[in-house]
């Protein structure tokens, strides 16, 4: 009976006369250290790793892949700061590993957030205002419902590009302080 072969050894067998050249060896390593680390992000902000443990597993991700060098590592490290996601965890995280102090990105995060507070309580009360002129009615009863709202969409992206200009540029402050840290 012939042998079943799995998908990864008809690839092995096809493939074993290529070889990597140095970039292509430096590209796959750099894509398994994204991956890896984009992992470990993942369960701190899931509550499977506390801030300790996240600094431990990061800095052997580090002294694992050598060959990423250490402006790659902080771009790599600071990438996944996101305007829409909660950074706290890995704010602390990072601003160990890295050694850098993030408290300008973290006053960032939360004029950003206070933008879009301010942006959404002005929304709700001109659509409140525009029911009320429309229809006549108005009271607490009447709660805008700013997902079906194409107007507010547009506005809250404005919002966001605006500020992620602003932490791309914060990021990049941070990398160049990292490397002569």
């Amino acid at each position: 009976m012939a042998e079943i072969k799995s998908t990864l050894d008809l690839v092995m067998e096809r493939t074993r006369h290529l070889k990597l050249n140095d970039q292509e060896r430096r590209q796959q390593q750099e894509d398994e250290f994204k991956g890896r680390l984009a992992g470990i992000y993942q369960k701190i902000e899931d509550g499977l790793l506390l801030v300790d443990e996240g600094i431990q597993a990061i800095s052997a991700l580090k002294a694992a892949f050598t060959a990423v060098d250490s402006d790659r590592f902080s771009h790599q490290v600071l990438a996944s700061l996101s305007l829409e996601r909660n950074n706290a965890d890995l704010m602390a995280v990072i601003a160990t590993v890295l050694g850098v102090d993030l408290a300008p990105v973290k006053q960032l995060l939360e004029n950003y957030r206070q933008a879009q507070d301010q942006a959404r309580v002005l929304r709700s009360e001109r659509i409140r205002s525009e029911i009320t002129t429309r229809f006549g009615i108005s009271g607490s009863a009447v709660v805008p419902n700013l997902d079906a709202d194409e107007l507010w969409h547009n506005e809250r992206q404005q919002i966001a590009s605006r500020f992620a200009q602003r932490l791309e540029d914060c990021k990049a402050t941070l990398i160049h302080h990292a490397e002569h840290h």
